[in-house]
């Protein structure tokens, strides 16, 4: 692909390309992008692979191309017939979009986006938003990902454990570390937040809910008064409720259904739990850290030891160990001194992940000239 970083009188500046606009951690940075490039007076041009009817986010592009073709496959020949013309519809939009760059996220988007630009003369940049080593995305998907990927410009990873595992087939020159923005917020006085252990993320299995409410159930006895609140939803919303009740637990479970700006819960909250199976970057992690909250993480996250074990923010227990995860929180939750050092470590480890400083981060590898503001 290797084409020219411009092109004079391009109707649009960059062709982005999403599977949805639903509530989810890629789709929140990709909004956070957007805006700050509509601010800017770069002209990007979104294209989705939904309808907008499944919008969660509303984001500000210069225009939006809805491809409404996300519809299930029910059989291996009607998944390559669909893939086939999604490709075929996605290559045409792009080209209407008329843009000397594209950028894609998410594997499976990212690979379509791949196959839709093959070439044509635009510079391709596509980012990875998991943890390859441990997402499995399917076997036919698998080996796509690793032939396409080789295709791109630029592949962009938001962690060093999918940056490691994107190795054994990008070559390094083209892998690029892109952290997920986080927005600095003011600090919480630690006599102030509530005995409350947060988890945010979709309801489903890869978030490892199921661990966390098989843990809490295990709190009970040595953490009197604590509670669990878990913002968002998805498809295992029913089964969790269900398994919660089953525990014992029902009465001490807030669910909160979708929230767009959980600020408030990160504000409150006493402890912040990530039962994750599997993990790229998650937002709501770096969110809840730069609010000053102190963190149990499962070692799921490629980063933890530099993130949450070596400055001291939080425990890594194993990943699916309820038992583990238990241990932690329990030890947090009985030591209000230990939870207030962990918190101020959180907001000192985030470091500068301001919008401006990963956004310039982007600008680069996409080379896209951004009027300062």
């Amino acid at each position: 692909m290797n084409g020219e970083p411009r092109r004079a009188h391009s109707a649009h500046d960059l062709a982005f390309v999403l599977p949805d606009l639903r509530l989810g951690g890629a789709q929140r940075v990709a909004c956070q992008l957007l805006d700050e490039w509509s601010r800017r007076g770069i002209h990007v041009c979104l294209i989705t692979l939904s309808a907008t009817d499944s919008d969660f986010f509303t984001a500000h592009p210069f225009s939006r191309v809805a491809l409404g073709m996300q519809q299930p496959s029910n059989s291996t020949a009607a998944a390559l017939v669909n893939t086939v013309r999604r490709v075929r519809h996605l290559r045409r939009a792009i080209r209407q979009a008329d843009a000397p760059r594209a950028l894609s996220f998410i594997a499976g988007t990212n690979i379509l986006t791949l196959l839709a630009t093959r070439g044509l003369p635009l510079r391709v940049v596509v980012s990875e938003r998991n943890d390859p080593a441990r997402q499995r995305i399917g076997r036919v998907w698998e080996l796509l990902r690793r032939r396409c990927y080789r295709w791109a410009d630029v592949v962009t990873a938001n962690s060093v454990g999918a940056m490691d595992a994107l190795h054994a087939h990008v070559p390094a020159a083209r892998l690029v570390l892109i952290p997920n923005s986080v927005t600095p917020r003011a600090p919480t006085d630690p006599a102030l937040r509530r005995p409350v252990f947060l988890a945010v993320g979709r309801l489903s299995h890869q978030k490892s809910f199921d661990i966390l409410l098989q843990a809490f159930a295990k709190t009970r006895a040595r953490c009197p008064g604590w509670r669990l609140t878990i913002v968002g939803d998805g498809e295992e919303s029913a089964s969790l409720r269900d398994l919660a009740t089953t525990l014992g637990v029902g009465d001490l479970v807030t669910w909160t259904g979708l929230v767009a700006e959980p600020d408030t819960y990160y504000r409150e909250a006493g402890i912040f739990v990530l039962s994750s199976r599997h993990e790229g970057m998650p937002n709501a992690l770096l969110e809840a850290m730069a609010a000053g909250m102190p963190v149990v993480v499962t070692d799921a996250l490629s980063e933890a030891t530099d993130l949450v074990s070596q400055p001291g923010s939080g425990r890594v227990t194993k990943t699916n160990d309820p038992v583990a995860l238990a241990e932690a929180m329990c030890e947090l939750a009985a030591n209000s001194e230990l939870r207030a050092r962990m918190g101020a470590a959180a907001a000192a480890a985030i470091g500068d992940r301001s919008v401006s400083s990963v956004l310039a981060r982007w600008n680069d590898v996409l080379g896209l000239d951004v009027p300062p503001q």
